[in-house]
C-alpha cells in the first residue's frame, strides 16, 4: 500500500497485479511482506477525467486507501487478554479511541484492530504496565530470502511469544530451540530446522 501511495497509485491493486509484476506475485503471494532486492514495476498514474457543467458547485468523494492494524493479544499461559483495555501510541503520538468510546479495546478473544496512517512505521502498545514497541512493515518474508528465510522465521516465533535470539538470521542454539518448543506445540514433528511443515504453521498462526 504505502509505495502504490508513494507513486501516485490510489489503489494498491494497480501495482501488484500489473503484468510486469508476475514474478513478484509467484515470490511474494503475500503483497505486505516484500524483501530488499525485490524488483517492483511501477506503472504510470492514469489521471481521472470527469465531465461537469461549469458556473456549478460540485462535490466530489474520494476513497483514500487504509491499513489496519490486527493483533491478538495473550499472556504466557496462551489465554486470550478479553475485553482489555489499551492505550495506543503512532509514531511518537497518542493515538485516540473512536469517538464515544473511552479507549480500544479487545475482543473475547484477544483481538485488537486499530486504523492507522498507511504511511505508519512504529507503534507502543501498553495494557496496564505491560508496554511494547511494535515496528510496521518490517517482517521479512518466509520463504525465498537469501539468508535462507531465517530472520522471517525468527520475527513470526518471536511475535507468537517464543524466544528465537537476537541475531537476525543467524541459525544458532535460541533459534533451534524455539523452533523445536514451536513444533512441540503444535503437534509438528520435532526437527529444530525450518521444514516446509513449520513454515506452513508460522503463516497459518501469524496469519502472514
Amino acid at each position: 500500500m504505502s509505495i502504490a501511495r508513494q507513486y501516485g497509485l490510489a489503489n494498491w491493486r494497480t501495482l501488484y497485479e500489473h503484468p510486469d509484476n508476475e514474478t513478484l506475485r509467484r515470490n511474494r503471494p503475500n503483497p505486505n511482506v516484500l524483501f530488499p532486492g525485490d524488483v517492483v514495476v511501477v506503472p504510470d498514474p492514469k489521471p481521472k477525467t470527469v465531465s461537469r457543467v461549469t458556473g456549478r458547485t460540485h462535490t466530489f468523494q474520494v476513497s483514500l486507501p487504509r491499513k489496519e492494524l490486527r493483533l491478538t493479544l495473550r499472556d504466557v499461559r496462551d489465554k486470550p487478554f478479553e475485553n482489555a483495555h489499551v492505550e495506543l501510541e503512532v509514531d511518537g503520538r497518542f493515538w485516540p479511541p473512536p469517538e464515544g468510546q473511552e479507549a480500544w479495546t479487545t475482543d473475547g478473544e484477544g483481538l485488537l484492530a486499530v486504523p492507522v496512517p498507511i504511511g505508519a512505521r512504529s507503534v507502543v502498545l501498553a495494557i496496564g504496565d505491560f508496554k511494547v514497541r511494535l515496528r510496521l512493515s518490517h517482517l521479512n518474508p518466509l520463504r525465498d530470502i537469501p539468508e535462507g528465510n531465517l530472520s522471517g522465521v525468527q520475527a513470526r516465533l518471536r511475535n507468537l511469544g517464543y524466544d528465537g535470539g537476537t541475531g537476525e538470521g543467524h541459525m544458532g542454539p535460541s533459534i533451534r530451540a524455539a523452533l523445536a518448543l514451536f513444533q512441540s506445540d503444535q503437534g509438528l514433528e520435532v526437527t529444530g530446522k525450518p521444514d516446509d511443515a513449520t513454515l506452513r504453521k508460522l503463516e497459518e498462526l501469524h496469519s502472514s
